[in-house]
């Protein structure tokens, strides 16, 4: 972007042209796109014989400017009109002079427009375009002693305007000008005037706000006063919002770590536990087999006896039972192996939250362990029912068994019995896996707490398109929602587009074991708030 310097005439003309401005020197493309030097007449107008002068900022096609302005009280041609002027400014793009140079630059090139260009108070032309302008002598010059604006923000308008009663000499001149660059991010056009009646209007109007900075009252310092009181207000507040930042952190660091540490225990614990319970359950192997074969060659020494004549059926029946019960208790004291629990490995939470966030994620932490606490007991019930269930359906196939062994061996050989085994056991085998076939969605970690509000899932809604797979559903949606879902899930998408799809069923079809978006908007979308 570069740096320019651009010298504007300006004037009210009255019918047809009313107020037209030109530059004279520098930027066309600036031209067309910089706000009009005009005075709105509703809020400060020049009276006979006044001056003001101003200073103004704008951003305008790319550029950072500021425009030091004069304006003349002067009539239009066959016009009795109030408030009319000629003026003159200095814009600059980017950089600026010393405000001494500037005043001096300026008032040589007013002075010249109001002698080639107003006589007896009154503007000989109709146009900008026909003004007879000089450029002053030194007006090239200015690009050698051009400076840096500092702390302006050019992109923020406060729409407010400021007038100042005061002494306009140039020395006091300069000092204002050099001021008002601060006073620019409070206000965006800044005015000075030593003329009595222009005071007295703007004050009448009460549009602009007006100073006064003569005799003993100096409210153009305490405007500055002021700025630089409100900056340093503002620094602090900084200053403490960062110390409460850093506080907050700490804290957070230490809480994270401790749940690290606590987590890690807390799966040492598990894993030595499933360790030993699992040697157990090996070591328990070799006596299961013993105990059934134990049991079996009991049985078939039973069958033998009554196969052969060599025992009464009545005491064969009786040992049995005996047999049966000391079984029964036997097996009952055999534990199968436990299933391993999942652990779940620990992830720093990595973000930040105000003191509000932190409160609402501490009470939801808090419900959330107690939600694990209770799925934690229900899955140690199912396990519990899963073995009671494998205990007895066992039970009945040995009962089964020993039917048709004893009550039935006057027309059953012991292919038959064998037979009638096989044919118990896919039945027990299928209900043992029924468990196993049970479809179950894993858990997000964390597990969702909530869904995207009604602005979130629409702007969702704007990016999918019909037949879109749900895999690029999921990454639409992690990607316009970093805070609640994408930073959480960031490494889980397959596990949260089974939530996704199954919380929108309606809104997906299945096509050759692929998803894809069909209808209707998502509004259960998964995610979690801290």
């Amino acid at each position: 972007m570069t740096n320019s310097i651009n010298l504007i005439a300006f004037g009210t003309f009255g019918n047809p042209n009313g107020f037209k401005q030109t530059f004279f020197v520098g930027s066309k493309e600036l031209a067309k796109s910089v706000k009009t030097f005009d005075l709105n007449t509703n809020a400060i107008k020049l009276f006979a014989n006044s001056k003001v002068y101003a200073i103004r900022k704008e951003y305008a096609n790319g550029f950072n400017t500021i425009a030091y302005s004069v304006y003349s009280y002067a009539r239009e041609q066959n016009s009795d009109r109030s408030g009319t002027f000629i003026g003159s400014s200095i814009l600059y793009t980017n950089k600026i002079a010393k405000e001494h140079i500037t005043i001096a630059q300026l008032n040589e090139f007013h002075n010249q427009l109001v002698n080639k260009n107003v006589s007896n108070d009154t503007i000989s032309v109709n146009h900008s375009d026909k003004f007879s302008v000089v450029k002053p002598k030194d007006f090239d010059k200015i690009e050698f002693h051009l400076r840096e604006i500092e702390n302006l923000n050019f992109r923020q308008n406060s729409d407010n305007y400021l007038v100042v009663f005061c002494n306009i000499n140039d020395n006091n001149l300069n000092q204002f000008f050099e001021k008002s660059i601060d006073l620019l991010n409070v206000y965006d056009t800044i005015y000075f005037t030593d003329n009595q009646e222009i005071a007295e209007f703007a004050h009448q109007k009460g549009i602009f706000k007006l100073i006064q900075n003569v005799g003993e009252k100096r409210e153009f310092e305490i405007e500055i006063s002021n700025l630089i009181e409100e900056r340093k207000r503002k620094r602090e507040q900084s200053i403490s919002e960062f110390e409460r930042e850093v506080q907050r952190i700490s804290e957070d660091k230490i809480q994270t770590i401790q749940e690290f540490k606590n987590q890690i225990e807390q799966s040492e614990r598990i894993h030595l536990e499933n360790e030993r319970k699992l040697k157990e359950s090996k070591e328990d192997v070799n006596k299961i087999g013993q105990f059934y074969d134990d049991f079996l060659n009991k049985t078939k020494n039973l069958i033998n006896q009554l196969r052969h004549n060599n025992g009464k059926l009545e005491e064969v029946k009786q040992i049995h039972n005996s047999n049966k019960i000391l079984f029964n208790n036997g097996i009952s004291d055999l534990k199968r192996p436990n299933y391993t629990t999942t652990i779940a490995k620990p992830k720093p939470k990595g973000n930040l939250h105000t003191e509000h966030q932190r409160q609402d994620f501490e009470h939801r932490g808090g419900h959330k362990r107690r939600e694990e606490r209770d799925e934690l007991e229900l899955n140690d019930f199912k396990i519990d029912i899963y073995k009671v269930a494998t205990l007895v359906l066992a039970f009945l196939l040995i009962i089964t068994w020993v039917y048709f062994l004893f009550f039935k061996s006057n027309s059953v050989n012991e292919t038959e019995v064998i037979q009638n085994k096989e044919q118990v056991n896919p039945i027990l085998q299928e209900e043992e896996q029924k468990p196993d076939e049970i479809t179950k969605i894993e858990d997000l970690n964390p597990k969702s707490n909530s869904i995207l509000n009604e602005n979130d899932f629409r702007i969702v809604a704007k990016n999918l398109k019909p037949n879109m797979k749900l895999e690029d559903v999921v990454k639409v949606i992690f990607t316009n929602n970093p805070t609640e879902i994408s930073s959480v899930y960031f490494d889980q998408e397959a596990i949260y587009s089974k939530h996704l799809l199954e919380l929108n069923k309606q809104c997906f079809e299945e096509k050759e074991g692929i998803y894809y978006f069909a209808k209707d908007t998502l509004r259960q979308i998964p995610s979690y708030k801290k």
